[in-house]
């Protein structure tokens, strides 16, 4: 279950809308627009509000979470597990 949002905020929007998104938060909102080309097939966007907070969009067809949580350890000790089990028997179809 999500709790709350990290510090971090990245969006991820499809490339069709990305003009009339930055419209949005430039033209309408007032925000400030940043372009950064990390290589990508987009330039990602950096929104920045007046208060100084700022989130990032990555216009791309795909889609993808970072889903964090405070207590991995059980988790982590679980996935551990698993790949030891997966290493000793070989691959688990």
């Amino acid at each position: 279950m999500i709790k709350s949002l990290g510090a971090r905020v990245h969006l991820y929007v499809r490339p069709e809308y990305r003009e009339r998104f930055i419209a949005m938060f430039a033209d309408v909102l007032g925000c400030q627009l940043r372009e950064l080309d990390f290589g990508l097939a987009h330039p990602v966007a950096l929104v920045m509000f007046g208060d100084r907070s700022a989130f990032s969009v990555e216009f791309t067809d795909g889609a993808q979470a970072e889903p964090r949580t405070r207590d991995c350890g059980p988790r982590e000790r679980e996935s551990d597990r698993l790949r030891a089990t997966e290493s000793a028997v070989g691959r688990v179809p």
